[in-house]
């Protein structure tokens, strides 16, 4: 039996359960490799399903949390901010060598220099949510500053910071000024579920419009309901959940659309059925979040059908590298119809695009790009 009384420690502390898909694959390659060579325990909030997604070997840690993410924005930093503090606690109790704290959760970043004092630390980066605040209210702008300025002062503390794309980089590379090392760890799709998206094929009959993921306010699913109701002879799934889950609901009840079909949460293999389901994949994001790309992206350019995306910034400048895609304005319900016409009556539909598949593999397996991050764990461990 392997004596891991003699192996390092690494301790990920997570923000949210490990069902949250976002997060659940953009750590579980990262716990993956450091099981390889460390001893790893996971400290995340309590949930049902957690051991159940947990990689072999990992110790996993739940703390119980004050409750779920309201809409309301001060009662939600609130319970966050109550719930990063009772996360950090539970991990200082345990001996690591080192700490590696992944958000979106800034609370998580903000009170690592005070309950992890004298630890060594890496922050992962997967969502910059501060800066999403709306600058037209004023407790949010209020509010967005005094962010900025918690996460400029929390980073001398943290002996390296990862983050999830180029614009991430950016901005901290701003802001460390390079005091601290920053590193890009790109999202992308784990090879066992690239290999799965292989030999799709399109549906011949109708026309199918899907889209996969978070249904929160980022989305702004409105744009793709009122799409719904413009063209009622083109069918409509939402795979997914979220914090806008309940009033997109309500949206379709209230203009009793027929052709709308929303999943909630399903398994992986009931998402490979809705993938080979359909002949467009849809995503977008709002204006605000233009600095953010949708991991949900890669898996749909892993199948290689057709994308319509809503949106700019850095998830446009990915798109642009691939092909069989339209790029379309956000929120913008008239570009949107237009696309899913344009693609209905040409050879889009049905097309699949083998070169996206192809560029997928060789830059985006979440395995290959976690192994910046093993190298940067190895280095502040001491481990050779």
């Amino acid at each position: 039996m392997e004596d891991l009384s003699i192996r390092k420690k690494v301790v990920v502390i997570a923000s949210r359960p490990l069902y949250e898909p976002a997060l659940h694959n953009r750590i579980i390659p990262f716990m993956k490799l450091l099981r390889q060579r460390y001893e790893v325990c996971l400290v995340c909030p309590e949930h049902v399903d957690n051991s159940q997604l947990l990689p072999a070997g990992v110790i996993l840690e739940e703390v119980p949390m004050a409750g779920h993410r309201p809409r309301n924005f001060v009662k939600r930093a609130f319970i966050e901010s109550s719930n990063s503090l009772a996360l950090l606690r539970h991990a200082r109790r345990i001996q690591a060598d080192v700490f590696l704290i992944t958000i979106p959760s800034m609370f998580l970043a903000f009170m690592a220099p005070l309950i992890l004092r004298g630890c060594k630390a890496i922050l992962d980066v997967r969502d910059l949510s501060w800066e999403y605040l709306a600058d037209v209210h004023l407790l949010q702008r209020v509010s967005k500053r005094i962010f900025q300025t918690a996460f400029r002062r929390c980073l001398g503390f943290f002996h390296a910071v990862t983050v999830a794309n180029r614009a991430q980089l950016s901005y901290v590379q701003e802001v460390c000024r390079e005091a601290t090392p920053s590193l890009l760890v790109s999202n992308g799709i784990q090879l066992s579920r690239f290999e799965s998206l292989g030999g799709m094929e399109c549906p011949s009959d109708g026309l199918q419009v899907t889209y996969i993921g978070n249904v929160g306010l980022a989305q702004s699913l409105d744009t793709l309901i009122d799409a719904a109701r413009q063209l009622p002879d083109a069918r409509f799934t939402i795979v997914g959940t979220g914090l806008d889950f309940e009033r997109v609901s309500q949206l379709v009840a209230r203009y009793q659309l027929k052709n709308v079909r929303l999943t909630g949460r399903v398994s992986w293999q009931s998402v490979l059925g809705f993938y080979r389901q359909s002949d467009i994949l849809y995503a977008q994001l709002a204006p605000d979040y233009s600095g953010a790309v949708p991991s949900k992206l890669y898996e749909y350019l892993a199948t290689g059908k057709y994308i319509i995306y809503g949106g700019e910034g850095e998830a446009a400048t990915l798109l642009s590298s691939f092909e069989n895609y339209q790029l379309i304005p956000p929120c913008d319900t008239d570009a949107l119809v237009s696309a899913i016409r344009a693609c209905a009556n040409k050879p889009c539909k049905g097309k699949l695009s083998m070169a996206n598949r192809e560029s997928i593999r060789a830059q985006h397996i979440r395995e290959q790009t976690a192994k910046r991050l093993i190298t940067a764990v190895d280095a502040i461990s001491g481990l050779k």
